[in-house]
């Protein structure tokens, strides 16, 4: 049962993986708004709105609400090594001043915004599959040594059944004895 729930989620994980690779690959050509959300009442009261953007190579996500005044935005921070990677955050503010309808007030907008790399989600992304395949080569790799793949225990005075976990032994081809198959598949192996 752990097998199959390990098995589904490196599956989930590489398909988030490749669609991050795919928006990655589509924001230098422009502007994708994957997600985007509201919490909250219309305009002007519109509550808080949620998005994630994909582009030039970044991920963001903004977070935008109302503000009853102008504020001061905080200045740049100076760069360290996080910025140089792609990984930033950015306090903006707009108004609708100038486009809004008669009798409207002047709303005041904040802007905050979350910057991350492409690379490092789709890196993120990658981690479980990449074990899945460890896992699975090794097992395969085991089973070629004459070792169980389950627990990793030394078939080869075993006849039918794993005497470590009761996992059964696979069948060998016809023809050739038991200990002489499993000999030469360990000789190819470490050879």
């Amino acid at each position: 049962m752990k097998r199959h729930i390990s098995n589904i989620l490196s599956l989930l994980s590489l398909l988030l993986c490749l669609s991050i690779i795919v928006l990655w690959y589509r924001s230098y050509g422009g502007y994708d708004t994957p997600v985007h959300w509201n919490l909250g009442g219309s305009p002007p009261n519109r509550g808080t709105d949620h998005q994630l953007v994909s582009s030039d190579g970044r991920m963001i996500y903004r977070v935008s609400w109302n503000s009853p005044r102008f504020t001061r935005a905080s200045l740049a921070a100076p760069p360290t090594i996080l910025t140089r990677l792609g990984f930033a955050s950015q306090l903006t503010q707009s108004s609708n001043l100038g486009n809004q309808f008669p009798g409207e007030p002047v709303t005041v907008y904040v802007h905050k915004s979350y910057l991350s790399p492409h690379w490092f989600w789709s890196a993120c992304f990658a981690i479980a599959p990449a074990c899945w395949l460890v896992a699975v080569s090794r097992r395969g790799r085991q089973r070629g040594l004459g070792m169980c793949g389950k627990c990793g225990y030394d078939l080869r005075a075993s006849k039918e059944r794993c005497p470590e976990c009761g996992t059964p032994i696979p069948v060998q081809p016809a023809g050739e004895p038991r200990q002489a198959y499993r000999k030469t598949i360990g000789k190819q192996a470490i050879g």
